[in-house]
């Protein structure tokens, strides 16, 4: 099932920072004085949350499958917003984007990696 991720329970954003922390990977991070974050403390996690909007997330039986955001980044005068995505697998990558752009009305920007393994989710 998807959902919007609820920011004030506190014990979802414990048990998201535990998937965030397993999966593990090169793409979802912020960026702050041009320096990249990766989430790895609850801390970190707030402050991607505090810069970030529509965050959905699936979960199948309470185990997360996946998360998807919409992350504000402001720098040179202008700012955008980038789509952030961790996943289990191409299609949870997939069900999430689609849920993502449902709700989504402004322009959206992605950096990802070639070879990366949700690279085809974005295709």
């Amino acid at each position: 099932m998807i959902e919007r991720f609820p920011l004030s329970n506190r014990n979802e954003c414990a048990w998201l920072l535990e998937y965030i922390e397993s999966q593990r990977d090169m793409d979802f991070y912020y960026t702050k004085d041009n320096n990249r974050i990766y989430i790895s403390d609850y801390v970190s996690l707030k402050n991607f949350f505090r810069e970030s909007a529509q965050i959905f997330v699936k979960k199948d039986h309470g185990n997360y499958q996946g998360v998807v955001l919409v992350w504000k980044s402001v720098g040179g005068g202008t700012s955008r917003y980038y789509v952030k995505l961790l996943a289990d697998d191409v299609k949870s990558a997939k069900d999430l984007l689609t849920i993502l752009l449902w709700n989504c009305s402004s322009e959206l920007f992605v950096k990802i990696r070639k070879d990366s393994r949700l690279f085809y989710a974005f295709k």
